[in-house]
């Protein structure tokens, strides 16, 4: 909203410096986060996060792009220009990158700055000039008197006449906005095709937006935190060899590559090291295969995760968990994004539906998965609120004892003693097993909870424990979320919200 209040105005003014610096202000302490006594810090340069996605960048308006005011080439703005002229100044910026000079008798191009020779990177000429060299000029490398360079592999870069400005990303030197827009050269383009494959995948936006922030160097690794004078040291809480770079601490520590050696064999020939990850995510994108990619996105923030956990005390997970971790991941966020198609068709048969338990209490959803092959079940638990808000949930994964039944019951008896331990009275257990037909639980359950209220559902009016208990199936140890949707039930539990 911000960003497009001043649009109107700025189509036709241009607005004093000082507004424009105050409105990017505004937006950068917005994105970082700030309170009237503290901002954090601002792990991006502003010009960075105003690129566009697919050039590296998030999209956001540089409100001082519109109208910037360097002079026109060598002219300069003056003293009290008229909003005409400043405009004039502004759109300069976007010529200067296509002009090139196309060399005549060499009088005007200077040598070690101009934009002259098509072959080279940018342009320029990029060795250095050593202090006894005397050309400064481009006709100082012309033979005396004669239109000619003093090698002959110049000879086709001579042109007669005077020297003069031409536009390089059009054939006959000429400018047209056609060409700016469409003029990005292939390293460019590589890059915004880069970030255009990640910006694409399939994958929860909070891993995109990771990678993003790792590729800007915004990781808070104890090698950025040592640049910004946060901490003294940077070496590897994890390995102790190394500095903790981005590049290190998401690939080549030893206990990263431990998890990328558990993947693919193309991810585990790919000897490829870097300090920065932007480098090495670059190599990465030379895979075709898009899936291998979104399980390397997801995969990384497992690691950064775990070494986050890791630091808190939170014990090392294992490699093989942290794989099997991001597949689940994966699975759970597409299987997500399938059944908003289903909540959208509309449904004509009656069917039991999710109900808000009334005021002053909470309902407690629980189911339980099976997967008899690898002798494993999942079990899911969801409190939610009067309101529909989700107050906490718990996945587990347990060994199958019994049958489908037993699992049901066990769950149960799980479910009461997470809202025990979450303090919770007043509650009303939902499930869609034949445990809660008639109010009937088992007796553990009586025993764990001093009063609470049962009833059943149908499984159509029990989906988000059903998905938290299927993705229960892939974890190694239970995971707690407090006040938090996971992914795989978002889709759900706000459907349920505005139909219950």
């Amino acid at each position: 909203m911000l960003q497009a209040i001043p649009l109107y105005s700025m189509g036709m003014f241009l607005l004093p410096k000082s507004i424009t610096t105050k409105l990017n202000q505004l937006l950068r302490k917005f994105w970082w986060g700030f309170n009237e006594d503290s901002s954090k810090i601002q792990w991006v340069p502003w010009d960075q996060l105003s690129l566009a996605k697919e050039k590296g960048g998030l999209g956001f308006r540089d409100i001082k792009k519109y109208f910037p005011t360097d002079g026109f080439l060598e002219a300069k703005i003056g003293a009290g220009p008229s909003f005409v002229w400043r405009s004039i100044m502004a759109r300069l910026q976007t010529l200067k990158p296509g002009l090139m000079w196309r060399v005549g008798d060499g009088c005007s191009i200077d040598i070690w700055t101009a934009r002259w020779v098509p072959s080279l990177p940018y342009y320029r000429v990029s060795s250095s000039r050593e202090e006894d060299c005397w050309c400064e000029k481009v006709s100082d490398l012309l033979m005396p008197g004669q239109r000619r360079w003093n090698e002959d592999m110049l000879k086709e870069i001579i042109r007669g006449g005077e020297d003069r400005l031409t536009w390089r990303l059009t054939n006959n030197g000429l400018y047209s906005v056609k060409s700016e827009e469409l003029g990005e050269n292939s390293q460019k383009q590589v890059e915004k095709e880069m970030w255009k494959r990640l910006w694409s995948m399939k994958v929860a936006p909070a891993v995109k937006h990771f990678v993003w922030r790792a590729c800007k160097e915004a990781l808070p690794t104890l090698a950025n935190l040592k640049i910004r004078k946060v901490v003294e040291e940077s070496l590897c809480p994890i390995c102790n060899l190394e500095p903790e770079t981005s590049g290190h601490a998401l690939w080549g520590c030893v206990a990263a590559r431990d998890v990328w050696n558990q993947r693919s064999v193309k991810t585990q020939k790919m000897s490829f090291q870097h300090d920065l990850i932007l480098k090495v995510w670059s190599k990465l994108n030379q895979k075709p295969n898009t899936y291998e990619l979104e399980e390397c996105v997801v995969t990384m923030r497992g690691i950064w995760s775990r070494r986050n956990e890791s630091m808190h005390g939170k014990g090392f997970k294992h490699p093989n968990t942290v794989v099997r971790g991001a597949k689940a991941d994966i699975l759970n966020y597409k299987d997500a994004n399938s059944s908003k198609k289903e909540h959208k068709q509309p449904t004509h048969q009656a069917t039991w539906t999710w109900r808000k338990p009334t005021r002053g209490t909470y309902k407690v959803n629980w189911d339980a998965a099976l997967n008899i092959e690898a002798g494993k079940m999942g079990l899911g638990v969801l409190v939610r609120d009067y309101k529909g808000h989700v107050i906490g949930a718990l996945r587990a994964r347990r060994p199958l004892a019994g049958k489908a039944l037993e699992a049901e019951a066990y769950g149960s008896v799980l479910a009461a003693t997470f809202c025990k331990e979450l303090g919770l009275k007043q509650l009303h257990l939902e499930g869609d097993s034949q445990l809660s037909l008639g109010g009937l639980l088992v007796e553990d359950t009586k025993m764990i909870l001093s009063s609470c209220e049962a009833s059943h559902v149908n499984r159509e009016g029990n989906q988000a424990s059903h998905k938290l208990a299927k993705s229960a199936l892939f974890l190694e140890e239970d995971v707690y979320d407090i006040e938090e949707c996971h992914v795989c039930i978002q889709s759900t539990v706000i459907s349920e919200l505005f139909s219950a």
